[in-house]
C-alpha cells in the first residue's frame, strides 16, 4: 500500500515496510515553484480566477502519477476541502489522465498535515485496507 500525503507545496509518499506493515516515508516530491514565485509574476492571469485558487501546473501531479504507477493500493491525504483540495485535483487528474491508477485509490481523507503523525499515518492506511 502506499499513503501519499498531498498539499500544493509537497507530496510525500509513504510505502509498507517489512513483515509488520509498518509505513516508512520512501520519497517526496515538490512542484518546480513551491513558493509561488513566478505565480506573481502572472498576476494578470490570475486576475480571471477571483476569488479562486490558481490552477496548478499539471506538471507535479503528473510527475506524482508516474510515481504511483507501481502502487498496488494507494490512499490519498490531503489537507484542505473543496476545489483548493491537491489530493481532490489529484484524483481528478488521475481520473482524466490515468484512469488505470485512479482505479487503485482505496481512499482519501482529510488530515492536519503540518502535525500528523506517523500513528496517525497508519491509522489511516488501515481504515482503507481490503
Amino acid at each position: 500500500m502506499t499513503v501519499l500525503l498531498i498539499d500544493h507545496h509537497r507530496a510525500r509518499f509513504f510505502e509498507t515496510a517489512g513483515s509488520e506493515g509498518k509505513l516508512e516515508e520512501r520519497e517526496h516530491l515538490e512542484p518546480k515553484d513551491p513558493h509561488g514565485f513566478r505565480r506573481h509574476l502572472e498576476h494578470r492571469k490570475e486576475a480571471d480566477y477571483r476569488g479562486q485558487r490558481v490552477p496548478e501546473a499539471d506538471e507535479f501531479y503528473e510527475r506524482i502519477a508516474q510515481r504511483l504507477k507501481s502502487a498496488a493500493s494507494i490512499v490519498l491525504v490531503g489537507d484542505a476541502t473543496g476545489t483548493s483540495s491537491a489530493s481532490r485535483y489529484l484524483l481528478a487528474y488521475l481520473n482524466e489522465k490515468h484512469k488505470d491508477i485512479a482505479a487503485r485509490v482505496a481512499g482519501a481523507e482529510d488530515a492536519n498535515l503540518s502535525g500528523i503523525t506517523l500513528g496517525q499515518i497508519e491509522e489511516i492506511a488501515r481504515r482503507h485496507q481490503h
